[in-house]
């Protein structure tokens, strides 16, 4: 679980041809968009979760891979 208002930190290892174009995208529970970036710095951090609640984190990299996971916010 994350506190709102904290960052929330991914750490993943992606090569260089993930890293080109990843888009890294945050939903609430009801499926808006929330935080949506492509990231310049790695561990990725993503701001802004303010509200208590569960999200879904979707990263999409360079090469078209999806990876997809819940985060609780507190």
């Amino acid at each position: 679980p994350v506190r709102a208002s904290e960052k929330l930190t991914i750490i993943g290892e992606f090569s260089d041809v993930e890293r080109q174009g990843l888009i890294v995208t945050v939903f609430n529970a009801v499926g808006q968009k929330v935080y949506d970036a492509e990231p310049v710095n790695y561990p990725i951090e993503v701001e802004g979760l303010q509200q208590s609640g569960v999200y879904v984190v979707r990263i999409v990299t360079g090469n078209g891979d999806v990876h997809q996971g819940k985060v609780i916010v507190e």
